[in-house]
């Protein structure tokens, strides 16, 4: 399994292990907060700065 840093000293991030559920309703908090605009920044901020997690496979 890879692992991507830590969440804290105890409780490693691994690839695939996101509760979809719990973080599409925290998403749609979110985006109840803010407007059109300041929604697409923030959507454009995040795909400049994605990175693809590298293949285990190579």
């Amino acid at each position: 399994m890879t692992t991507y840093g830590t969440m804290n000293d105890e409780q490693p991030l691994q690839a695939g292990t996101v509760d979809m559920d719990s973080l599409l309703v925290a998403l749609e908090d979110i985006r109840a907060g803010l407007t059109d605009e300041e929604f697409a920044e923030i959507e454009r901020a995040m795909n400049a700065a994605y990175v693809e997690p590298p293949d285990p496979n190579s």
